[in-house]
């Protein structure tokens, strides 16, 4: 799992390397999941979906 800080980095990084590979490397991730939180543009907890499904209630 990718955290905040990872793709911080990586947002800086992508400034100064050649390729999506180094940077992604350096950030410590995969070359696509770096492409994907690049083009999406947002932290790993802005996209977190919410549930909609609720769990079983304890037998009371």
């Amino acid at each position: 799992m990718v955290t905040n800080n990872q793709v911080r980095r990586l947002m800086k990084l992508i400034q100064t390397e050649k390729t999506y590979a180094t940077a992604a490397a350096k950030a410590d991730m995969d070359e696509k999941t770096a492409r994907k939180y690049c083009r999406i543009g947002k932290l790993p907890t802005e996209i977190k979906k919410e549930r909609t499904w609720r769990t079983s209630s304890a037998n009371v």
